[in-house]
């Protein structure tokens, strides 16, 4: 209640900063796998790639896992699978996982690792023995 009330007394600044950080923090997420494929492999297509990592985050919001795990690195080289095909046509699923593991190494391991060294101490501080009851008004 406390931080409401402080965040509804703020100006029209601190409100176009955070729309415009969270719009620049949420480009530069898509734009890591554009990074890493355009490493890897000639693509041409870059607001495509764009696009349709945009739908695979959608998908990962539906999967019942955190963070989509399992989703993404299922839908992955199916809905980027035009970018991985082979001069015979088919898909190099190998490069697709290879291409997966690394954004995913990128963008969301990262987060599991920071969890299991800060949610012990976190746990601790909140639900351990010296804390009290809050009060709620």
């Amino acid at each position: 209640m406390t931080a409401a009330e402080g965040i509804k007394q703020k100006g029209k600044n601190y409100w176009l900063a955070g729309i415009f950080s969270t719009i620049a923090i949420w480009s530069i997420r898509f734009l890591i796998l554009n990074f890493v494929l355009t490493a890897l492999i000639p693509v041409a297509e870059q607001l495509v790639l764009f696009g349709r990592q945009f739908l695979m985050y959608v998908l990962m919001l539906l999967a019942p896992t955190p963070g989509g795990s399992g989703v993404a690195e299922g839908i992955y080289p199916n809905i980027l699978c035009d970018f991985f095909l082979k001069t015979d046509g088919s898909v190099n699923k190998s490069f697709a996982a290879f291409t997966s593991g690394i954004w995913r190494l990128i963008t969301y391991y990262p987060y599991l690792i920071l969890g299991v060294l800060i949610l012990p101490a976190w746990l601790r501080r909140v639900f351990g023995p010296n804390t009290k009851d809050i009060e709620v008004k």
